[in-house]
C-alpha cells in the first residue's frame, strides 16, 4: 500500500496539477477507441459516449477540498490517501489535460482531452506502431529485408507505396501496396517481435478478410530489426491499450520500456532476453532512471492489467510466436 500511495502522491505532484482547471462541459475526451463528451449535472461530470450503440456513462464526482480529484458514481471517497479503490485525477503535462482513472492504486484508463475526432487520434497514432526496420520471412523460405515509413514500404531495396485502409477513418490494421514486390492487400497482426502478416482481400459484404485457400493461406513473419532501438520504443510517445494483449506479452512490453532505459534487471530470464537485444544497454544500477509521463502511464496501464486474467480483458488479437524459448521465470 505505501508502494501505491507514494505512485499515486508522485503523479499528483510531478505533472504540476493546476486546482483551478476543470472538467469544461462541452469539451472532449478520448480513451484510445472511444471519443466522450463532458457534460454536467447536478454539480457531477457525466462524460457520455455510444459504445457498441448502447451509452456508456462515466460519472465522475468532485472531492470536497481535493482539487482535481473525483470519485465515480456510486463509490464513496472521504479521503484521497484512504480509499483506493476507484480515484479519478485530473492532471496536465505539457499542455496535454487528462483524466487518470486508477482502481487499486493503479492506473485503468486513461481519457485525454481532445478537439480531435477519435479517427483522427487513432489514425496518426498508428504510423508510429508500425515504422521502422524489419526482416522478413516469406512461405517459400526467403529473408527479405524491410523498412516500414509513414507513407511507402521498402523491401530488399524496393521503394512501394502504400495506404492504411481506414474504416470511417479509424485503421484497421489492413495496408494496401500500389507497386512493387510486395503489392497487395496485407492484414498485419502485431506481436512481441513484430508483425504476422496474411495476404487479404474485400469480400462481397465489403468487409476485409484474410485469403485461406491452398495458395494464399500463408504466413509472412516480420521481425523487428533495428539495432539502435527497442520494437516497443514507441511506448515513450504514444498511450498504449493494453486490453489487446495476453500476460506473458504484457510483462515484456512492460519491461521493454525500462530496458530502453538502462534498467538492470534482476530476473534471469530478462536479463537473458533483453541481453540478446543490441540497443540495450544496461546501467550500473538503476538510481538514474528517468521515466516522461506517458511511460509512467504505459507502465501502470500494463500493471493494472497484468493483474486481470486473460478472460477478463474484452478481447486478446494478438498472435505469439514464441519468445525463442526464453523462459522469463
Amino acid at each position: 500500500m505505501k508502494r501505491i500511495l507514494l505512485f499515486l502522491i508522485f503523479v499528483a505532484s510531478a505533472i504540476g496539477l493546476n486546482a483551478q482547471q476543470l472538467v469544461a462541459p462541452g469539451s472532449h475526451w478520448f480513451d484510445g477507441r472511444n471519443m466522450y463528451l463532458a457534460t454536467e449535472k447536478f454539480g457531477e461530470i457525466q462524460l457520455l459516449s455510444l459504445v457498441g450503440g448502447k451509452l456508456d456513462t462515466i460519472d465522475l464526482v468532485p472531492i470536497p477540498d481535493q482539487a482535481g480529484w473525483f470519485t465515480l458514481k456510486g463509490v464513496d471517497s472521504n479521503s484521497l490517501l484512504l480509499n483506493q479503490n476507484t480515484m479519478v485525477s485530473l492532471t496536465e503535462d505539457n499542455g496535454r489535460k487528462m483524466l487518470v482513472i486508477y482502481k487499486g492504486g493503479m492506473v485503468d484508463k486513461l481519457l485525454e482531452q481532445t478537439e480531435l475526432s477519435a479517427e483522427e487520434i487513432i489514425a496518426e497514432r498508428w504510423y508510429p506502431t508500425v515504422e521502422g526496420k524489419y526482416t522478413c520471412k516469406t512461405p517459400d523460405g526467403r529473408t527479405v529485408e524491410m523498412i516500414v515509413e509513414r507513407d511507402s514500404v521498402i523491401v530488399d531495396g524496393v521503394n512501394s507505396h502504400y495506404k492504411m485502409i481506414t474504416s470511417n477513418g479509424a485503421p484497421l490494421d489492413v495496408v494496401a501496396i500500389y507497386d512493387g514486390p510486395a503489392k497487395g492487400v496485407w492484414h498485419f497482426v502485431r506481436t512481441v517481435e513484430g508483425f504476422n502478416v496474411y495476404k487479404a482481400r474485400l469480400n462481397e459484404t465489403g468487409v476485409y478478410e484474410e485469403l485461406y485457400d491452398e495458395i494464399d493461406d500463408q504466413l509472412y513473419e516480420m521481425t523487428w530489426d533495428d539495432p539502435t532501438k527497442s520494437r516497443w520504443s514507441y511506448l515513450s510517445e504514444v498511450f498504449i491499450i493494453p486490453i489487446h494483449y495476453k500476460k506473458p506479452t504484457l510483462r515484456l512490453i512492460r519491461n521493454h520500456i525500462l530496458a530502453e532505459h538502462g534498467y538492470v534487471f534482476q530476473s534471469k530470464g530478462l536479463q537473458k532476453y533483453f541481453k540478446e537485444m543490441p540497443w540495450y544497454k544496461p546501467g550500473k544500477n538503476n538510481d538514474n532512471i528517468n521515466l516522461n509521463f506517458i511511460e509512467q502511464m504505459n507502465i501502470s496501464r500494463i500493471q493494472g492489467e497484468e493483474a486481470k486474467l486473460d478472460s477478463e480483458r474484452i478481447r486478446v488479437t494478438e498472435e505469439e510466436p514464441g519468445i525463442k524459448g526464453v523462459s522469463l521465470e
